[in-house]
């Protein structure tokens, strides 16, 4: 959790203190799909033939009042295997926030959950078996007082549980405070300073506990076609008196967009640890799904880029999309340092109102500089035909590839899908 974007976001709304007109907004689905795959187990030694089938209901809505903001977005998805290659299974991910007390001069209380599917190690196979679900409740009550129109003082506490639903040996909670002093330049930008500390328990693991104290420093601007935040500061965790761990952390969220186009950069570097890995943030290039660590509890110092661009200026009914992600995890004990980078191409053209073709090319490469581990490469490739029969129907043919090239023969595979979809929109 970004505790400085935290008070970022609080600080901006409560300077401002506008009053809100009351707003709703609600959008439901339901997503059917089947799929035939001739490598269900993703692997080179013994390939069964098999079709999976997806059931997702899904939903994300908007409520705003002069009281508070809430925003929520989930997939609940059943998966079933019809020659038993893995379990039958449900997983549900999303995120949602509330913020309440947005127009309140002195308090404050910003919720947030999270739930994601998340591998244990960055090696294993993007099967549904290999994904734990990770969720993370926040709570963060807040008083805040206006020095001057401009100037404002903040504090709020921390509370953070994070669980896992089938590894609990992985769960932590978080629990400590964080002061700051806001300076609003204009409507549009502001300065802040935000200093925390808290205590970060492992309940399967009482000897990994460890405090972390955080500064940073964060200019915010929201123009026009331009938005971002960057911030500089530094990390110090104290696991006893004879052991720490720091280092500088830095973060930036840069979007830029106009009537044709549109980029998105987001960096960061920061000390996290394998429970709570980047905790409520959601990654936006949808490469990989990211954001793995280890079945181990360990501190880790993480850098992440995440680059997003997207483009029609070529044609009226075509669209680009390029993508670049990095992540790199130094551990504190563990032997498992690693590093994963991704690049991502995508093409759609519009062949008539209602149908569009898609082609998409993504390619990813781990690589481990500690323990036992091998590095490994992976390609995909898709084309998609959707169709929309109705307002609220769309259907979509599919066909993809997907080949991983490793020295270790239980990593190494081709596998070749196809499959339907159908989805009703509410």
């Amino acid at each position: 959790m970004k505790k400085t974007m935290l008070a970022a976001y609080c600080g901006s709304l409560l300077i401002a203190l506008p009053a809100q007109a009351l707003t709703r907004h609600v959008d439901a689905f339901v997503d059917l799909s089947t799929e035939y795959t001739d490598n269900a187990n993703k692997t080179d030694l013994d390939p069964v033939s098999e079709r999976q089938d997806r059931i997702s209901l899904g939903g994300k809505g908007v409520y705003q009042n002069p009281l508070l903001d809430f925003t929520a977005d989930y997939i609940l998805s059943e998966y079933r295997y019809s020659e038993d290659s893995q379990p039958d299974r449900n997983m549900l991910e999303g995120q949602s926030t509330l913020y309440l007390g947005k127009n309140s001069k002195l308090l404050n209380l910003t919720v947030m959950h999270t739930r994601k599917g998340v591998l244990g190690a960055p090696e294993q196979l993007d099967l549904v078996r290999n994904y734990d679900e990770r969720e993370i409740v926040s709570i963060y009550p807040g008083v805040q007082y206006l020095l001057t129109p401009v100037d404002m003082i903040f504090g709020y506490g921390i509370y953070t549980d994070t669980n896992y639903r089938r590894n609990n040996a992985r769960d932590s909670r978080q629990e400590g405070a964080a002061l700051g002093w806001m300076h609003k330049f204009s409507d549009i930008d502001s300065f802040s300073v935000n200093v925390s500390s808290a205590e970060i328990t492992f309940p399967a693991a009482k000897d990994r506990s460890y405090r972390q104290d955080n500064a940073m420093l964060s200019y915010t601007s929201a123009l026009r076609n331009l938005s971002y935040t960057v911030g500089v500061g530094y990390n110090w965790s104290e696991i006893d008196s004879t052991r720490d761990y720091s280092s500088p952390s830095y973060q930036a969220d840069i979007t830029y967009k106009n009537d044709t186009s549109g980029i998105r950069l987001y960096a960061d570097r920061m000390i996290t640890n394998t429970s709570m890995g980047d905790g409520h943030r959601f990654d936006p290039g949808n490469i990989d799904r990211g954001d793995v660590g280890s079945s181990e509890i360990d501190q880790m110092d993480r850098k992440n880029i995440d680059l997003q661009l997207y483009s029609n200026l070529f044609c009226n009914v075509c669209t680009v999309n390029l993508g670049f992600r990095w992540r790199n995890d130094d551990y504190l004990d563990l032997s498992e340092d690693n590093t994963e980078t991704g690049v991502s191409l995508g093409f759609s053209y519009a062949i008539s109102p209602r149908t569009k073709a898609t082609l998409q090319f993504s390619k990813r490469k781990q690589d481990f500089s500690g323990g036992s581990r091998l590095p490994f490469d992976s390609d995909r490739q898709a084309f998609i035909i959707s169709r929309d029969f109705h307002r609220d129907i769309s259907v979509r043919l599919y066909v993809e590839q997907e080949k991983r090239v490793s020295d270790d023969s239980f990593n190494n595979y081709d596998e070749l899908a196809s499959g339907i979809g159908v989805r009703f929109n509410f």
